[in-house]
């Protein structure tokens, strides 16, 4: 399992060049859920070059339920 405290480390991956490892960081904080600062960093990731990792955090964020409704206008976009 992934620990929580993790996260401040997996949002930060979320800026590595490589198109497969910023994939693996989503995975990690998909893998943790809803929590504070996970769900701005996955709509962050929406508007990412690869669509891979675009379609990772859209559904993260859709599996996360009423937790992601911040995500709504940027999954609409």
């Amino acid at each position: 399992a992934i620990s929580k405290p993790a996260v401040p480390d997996l949002i930060a991956g979320l800026k590595e060049p490589d198109e497969f490892v910023r994939g693996q960081f989503v995975d990690a904080l998909a893998a943790i859920g809803p929590e504070p600062g996970v769900v701005d960093a996955l709509i962050g990731m929406l508007d990412d070059a690869d669509p891979h990792a675009r379609d990772q955090a859209a559904e993260a964020l859709g599996n996360f339920g009423p937790a992601a409704a911040p995500a709504v206008p940027a999954l609409e976009k």
